[in-house]
């Protein structure tokens, strides 16, 4: 396993994001982002790449696009007022870069030399994982299912239990076994997969969000992260949410909704 590196960690709230700020002899201070194209009324496609951040970032910042075929580099350039044809506004920036780089991101990070991040690749689970796992993670889905954190905002047009009575999916990514759910017959019309739960230290974690697409695992300065978007089943509401898997338990450190309808 890889030696990971200990930093003394400050979360702050910047324009939207998060920023970590540490210190292991040199300070690094790193940000996450989420990229969208912009309708042709703003300023964004007046370039080629058409590609920007839904954040405000400083011009000349240098941003790493992860997908989950590989990491390329791009700079910011100005940002600019958006008019999201969903409902709202909010800073944006423009981001410059070659078409290729720009076209399948999932998650943008910012502040650091692409040299420091690494796409670590899913496997699926052939392992003689415990037997109990799948259902401890569907326990877990369900207990929260009936408690006060149940909402329309997150369940959406889903009244009852989304959960397919089919076993999860299972995939690792070095100690963290991933397991993703399907949807029953009444949630297939969003043609999403299902809430994600993760496995490692021997406990079960329930991520954000039930109708979510395909995460991506990455590294930061060899910090474990995974990036997924979410929607709440046909509320309307969409999310990018960025976890920290490099503690004890998986610590959200970026999540941005300004792309909801």
């Amino acid at each position: 396993m890889q030696k990971i590196i200990r930093l003394l960690l400050i979360l702050l709230p910047v324009s939207g994001h998060y920023v970590y700020s540490g210190q292991t002899g040199t300070v690094a201070n790193f940000s996450f982002g989420l990229t969208f194209y912009a309708m042709q009324s703003s300023p964004c496609p007046q370039y080629p790449e058409g590609l920007c951040l839904a954040d405000s970032a400083p011009p000349c910042t240098q941003v790493a696009l992860v997908s989950d075929t590989g990491i390329c580099s791009v700079t910011t350039l100005y940002r600019f007022h958006y008019d999201h044809p969903g409902g709202g506004d909010f800073e944006a920036t423009v981001l410059k870069g070659s078409r290729e780089c720009l076209k399948d991101a999932h998650v943008a990070v910012l502040g650091v030399d692409i040299g420091a991040i690494r796409l670590l690749s899913l496997k699926e689970d052939q392992s003689p994982v415990r037997k109990d796992l799948p259902s401890r993670a569907r326990e877990l889905l369900k207990r929260w299912m009936t408690t006060e954190e149940k909402s329309e905002t997150r369940v959406g047009d889903i009244e009852q239990n989304p959960l397919s009575s089919s076993p999860p999916k299972m995939f690792t990514v070095g100690d963290i076994t991933m397991l993703r759910f399907a949807l029953n017959e009444e949630a297939e019309q969003f043609r999403t997969d299902g809430p994600i739960v993760l496995y490692f230290k021997d406990q079960v974690f329930r991520l954000e969000g039930w109708c979510t697409g395909d995460p991506v695992f990455f590294s930061v300065n060899d910090k474990i992260h995974i990036a997924f978007r979410s929607w709440c089943c046909g509320c309307g509401q969409r999310i990018l949410y960025v976890y920290d898997l490099s503690g004890s338990t998986p610590k959200i450190v970026y999540e941005n909704d300004k792309l909801s309808d």
